[in-house]
């Protein structure tokens, strides 16, 4: 398969990806798993979706799971400039909340995320 350079998305548009028959453990791919696992929690929480839903299928991956993979280096590896920006404190913080969820989407399953920021800082 062709390396991919970058890409604009962390996922490819209308990703649906199922697990492959063999429950086979494949250590690469978990391998790069975690080392995705601690990019997002320390640093890049824009991948936090594509790196969750990739982790689901862990056990049993096929072509498909893995392509999905090199699209989301891809990604990173053309959006090297994006990160968390730490700003000193304002003088009067206030405290926000983005949520954002799907009810009973992929598989019937629900699946929620949120962003709290107090000023200018996500925590």
């Amino acid at each position: 398969m062709p390396r991919r350079i970058t890409s604009s998305l962390p996922l490819p548009p209308h990703c649906k990806l199922e697990s492959a028959a063999s429950n086979i453990l494949n250590k690469e791919y978990l391998k790069r798993i975690a080392i995705l696992l601690y990019i997002a929690q320390g640093s890049r929480p824009d991948i936090s979706y594509a790196f969750n839903y990739l982790a689901r299928f862990s056990m049993g991956t096929n072509a498909s799971h893995w392509e999905s993979l090199e699209h989301l280096i891809a990604y990173m590896r053309g959006t090297r400039a994006l990160g968390i920006q730490i700003t000193g404190l304002d003088l009067c913080p206030t405290l926000r909340t983005y949520v954002d969820t799907n009810w009973g989407g992929e598989g019937d399953r629900s699946t929620h995320g949120f962003l709290q920021f107090h000023g200018k800082t996500p925590i």
